[in-house]
């Protein structure tokens, strides 16, 4: 589904939770594509954050603040709403965790929707050029190792 709707779209980039789309990361890969891996709990490029997660989270929100539209969608605008922050010891942003909303709000499903679009926030993305926008399909990489890292020691 996923290797579908990149050909389909066409993204600059494509970005994957590391921990619930492992698998997904590994077929794509296998298949050519050209994915980023995302750890929610890894370390941010900011230090005013403490992982990942609440980075891109707060990346979001600044988007939407400045003019970013989002769907008209009830379900993620519940999702945004939902999670609360804190600071921790060192004075770093904390998102809530996802367990957490889930004790707070038995109700609230998982922020899945929310924490996808969160994810477009990982990392900049630069914009592919008009020549690989419109012409041969650029969403694949040529000759990926998965073990290329494991090979260079």
């Amino acid at each position: 589904h996923v290797a579908r709707k990149i050909d389909q779209w066409g993204p600059d980039a494509v970005f994957i939770d590391s921990g619930a789309g492992a698998g997904v990361i590994d077929r794509l890969r296998q298949l050519g594509y050209d994915v980023t891996e995302v750890n929610f709990g890894g370390k941010p490029n900011d230090i005013r954050y403490v992982n990942k997660r609440a980075e891109m989270w707060f990346d979001l929100a600044e988007w939407i603040k400045a003019g970013g539209a989002i769907p008209n969608d009830t379900s993620l605008k519940l999702e945004l709403a939902t999670p609360t922050y804190k600071y921790d010891a060192a004075n770093r942003i904390q998102l809530e965790s996802k367990d957490d909303i889930k004790k707070r709000l038995p109700d609230a499903g998982s922020p899945d929707l929310a924490d996808a679009l969160a994810l477009t926030f990982a990392h900049p993305v630069a914009k592919r050029s008009l020549m690989q926008q419109f012409g041969a399909r650029t969403s694949k990489t040529q000759n990926y190792d998965p073990y290329e890292m494991l090979n260079r020691g």
